[in-house]
């Protein structure tokens, strides 16, 4: 059994009450601490693979037909990601960047100077929902026209969110 607090925004929180505390014949489960009062919440008793997710981030909440679903976006095209998860994307780029240049017989020394000095400066640079600023929300955007400038698809719904959220954060 999981407890599924719907968020504003599409996410999710879930809380696994102790089953020997709450449900049938016991405490109810509205009793949980791990519920924030006047939140909106359901009981989910459905199993949730998340073995195909990049992030717990990517599961968002829908309701369809009157019910209320759990579902995956797998694309990042409901949600943003969040500035932790572009930063270990990119961080993760980076490193497959140097290794590939330094499995080669004879690497540039200059090409893995760069790159060791880019994986060092973007270690430093903080992401989360406390210092949220324009660093990894500008980094997504450049990655983005960089996958494009290698002849992959570009993701407009995901540009045009990358855009907005780069705007309300450039007029906070």
């Amino acid at each position: 059994m999981k407890i599924i607090i719907k968020k504003n925004n599409k996410d999710i929180s879930i809380v696994y009450p102790n089953i020997n505390k709450f449900g049938e014949g016991k405490r109810s489960v509205s009793e949980c601490k791990g519920i924030p009062e006047g939140s909106d919440w359901f009981i989910y008793d459905g199993i949730i693979d998340k073995s195909d997710l990049e992030s717990r981030e990517q599961l968002y909440w829908e309701d369809v037909d009157g019910k209320t679903e759990i579902k995956k976006d797998l694309n990042w095209e409901v949600k943003l990601m969040s500035d932790q998860v572009v930063k270990k994307k990119h961080l993760n780029r980076i490193r497959k960047e140097l290794d590939g240049e330094l499995e080669k017989e004879t690497p540039d020394p200059i090409t893995v100077s760069k790159l060791q000095r880019s994986l060092d400066k973007h270690k430093e640079i903080k992401a989360g929902p406390h210092n949220e600023d324009e660093t990894w929300t500008t980094i997504a955007i450049q990655n983005l026209d960089k996958r494009v400038s290698k002849g992959e698809s570009d993701k407009p719904i995901i540009r045009q969110k990358l855009q907005d959220k780069l705007n309300e954060l450039k007029n906070k």
